[in-house]
């Protein structure tokens, strides 16, 4: 239907997949109508077992699809090289697409064509054969039949198989246009079937006997190919398998759930956001709102020595007018704090796979000049860039793409930290112990705050506690950045159940800026 290339994004610095369709499939309506459709459905989920479509388009008239490059292997290959998988390994892989797929289902969209070859296998965050989902040109729409469009249907005219046999589920070998999550489930299950035995549970080799075998024969027990599976297990993915999609798993989140005793690991749609920073950022707006709102008596005073006759409208928005000539103000000093380019580009291409590039494109356009031009230069990981350029932008992106109260930048300090292991220099870095990590902290913390650095007063089995020594002005969004980073970072390096605290913060009028850190 199409080919992908690799290609390379000149903004952010990075390679991209893109997907263009063959000749002759521009001159097929539904071929096309299915490849917009995949663009829709992929970008509509959002999830990290699903992959990040960037951008779709056309050029000469000719659709495309941008996504996000994966360096990896698909499932098919793994099993080809390596046969039977573990029992924990296989179960791994298999709650990864069912996590992606429940994210799919919440959202109303049911992938239709999953078989081994649309799971790619990539490492991410330290872990390998983290799955993405790929391909959802059979997607559909979960609605009633009463509000599905007659053009969505015309893609696929009644009776007609949709996805790969071997993996499609007994109702959609029927040609029913079945739109129930229940048909993903049974995909899953045989390619959890698969993975364990290296066989399918149906190998019929003619469409017409593989479609009796699958409606009417049982698939062979996965105990009786493998003797080490237990029980429980062998249960669940034949109930995957089940004829009646009444009588599978309800969901793939159930069916995920039920394979976490045997190493199934499940990743939730949408985690909680900042669940330990919560009350720390409950408190610090509380503080800053107080400090904002507090005015000594000389203020006063001066305040209420100033002309007040102004008459304004709750329409009016505040002006910025130069209180004096442009060539009159203050020359900016030479030297300016830097941050590692690392960092940034992490936090870009977070901003870019939340909110979609359009958003990122108009969060650095809102950027006064001289920090758009920063960014307008292209970063790389080896970059310095001015560092109040970057506060200024996650700001920016606080403000306007979330809820002005420092939660987004909390999510941008954890997209930080995937660029510290780039400044720890040694490529087994993500093995460090999380003691040796704190200890290495200041020494490379320089290259992170850009106006000071960290310095470790205690560091225990379990427990640390740093100071930001700032050269500079000390800015409240920084400091709320650094916590993100920090706890984020605990996580790469291991740190189970890892809380990070800010004690104080000179923003806020406290003599210095500290964290502590708790990890097991």
């Amino acid at each position: 239907m199409g080919s992908v290339y690799k290609a390379a994004d000149n903004l952010l610095r990075r390679f991209v997949a893109v997907k263009m369709l063959h000749s002759a499939s521009l001159e097929r309506r539904t071929a096309v109508a299915r490849f917009e459709r995949e663009a829709r459905a992929s970008a509509a989920i959002g999830h990290p077992n699903i992959v990040d479509v960037l951008d779709f388009g056309h050029a000469d008239g000719k659709p495309f699809l941008v996504m996000e490059y994966l360096r990896g292997r698909p499932l098919t290959r793994l099993i080809r090289e390596e046969g039977q998988l573990t029992i924990e390994r296989a179960c791994r892989i298999a709650t990864h697409a069912l996590t992606g797929l429940h994210a799919a289902h919440v959202h109303g969209i049911v992938h239709r064509d999953l078989k081994p070859a649309n799971l790619m296998l990539v490492s991410h965050l330290g872990q390998k054969d983290f799955v993405k989902i790929c391909d959802f040109g059979f997607a559909a729409m979960l609605l009633p039949d009463e509000e599905i469009d007659p053009k969505d249907v015309s893609l696929t005219p009644a009776r007609t198989l949709v996805g790969t046999p071997a993996y499609a589920a007994p109702e959609r070998l029927r040609g029913r246009g079945s739109r129930e999550p229940t048909s993903d489930v049974y995909s899953v299950g045989v390619v959890l079937y698969e993975m364990l035995t290296r066989r399918r549970p149906f190998t019929a080799k003619r469409f017409s006997q593989l479609s009796r075998e699958v409606l009417k024969s049982e698939p062979p027990s996965v105990r009786a190919l493998r003797a080490d599976i237990p029980e429980e297990l062998a249960q669940a993915v034949h109930r995957a398998l089940a004829k009646s999609p009444s009588q599978r798993w309800p969901s793939a989140e159930a069916f995920a759930e039920s394979l976490a005793p045997y190493g199934g690991k499940f990743i939730p749609s949408e985690p909680p956001e900042d669940s330990v920073f919560t009350p720390d950022l409950a408190t610090i707006q509380a503080r800053k709102t107080n400090r904002l709102r507090s005015v000594s008596a000389a203020e006063a005073s001066s305040l209420l020595s100033q002309d007040t006759d102004v008459k304004t409208t709750v329409a009016d928005k505040p002006k910025k007018v130069p209180i004096v000539p442009p060539e009159s103000l203050p020359q900016v000093p030479s030297y300016a704090p830097t941050i590692h380019g690392a960092l940034i580009v992490s936090t870009l291409r977070f901003v870019g796979k939340r909110f979609g590039q359009r958003s990122l494109r108009q969060s650095l356009e809102g950027l006064e000049k001289s920090a758009r031009n920063d960014f307008a230069r292209g970063i790389s990981n080896s970059d310095e860039v001015n560092l109040q350029s970057f506060i200024d932008f996650i700001t920016h992106v606080d403000r306007h793409l979330g809820n002005d109260d420092l939660h987004l930048v909390v999510q941008c300090g954890k997209a930080m930290a995937e660029g510290v292991p780039n400044l720890l220099g040694a490529s087994n870095s993500y093995e460090l112990p999380v003691p040796q990590w704190v200890k290495r902290l200041p020494a490379v913390s320089r290259k992170i705050v850009g106006a000071g650095h960290f310095s470790a007063s205690r560091v225990g089995d379990g427990f640390a506690r740093l100071e930001l020594v700032e050269s500079q002005e000390a800015q409240l969004v920084l400091h709320v950045a650094l916590l993100g980073l920090l706890e984020r970072c605990l996580e790469i390096y291991g740190g189970k159940d890892g809380e990070v605290s800010m004690l104080s913060s000179r923003a806020l009028g406290d003599p210095r800026t500290s964290y502590e850190l708790t990890w097991l």
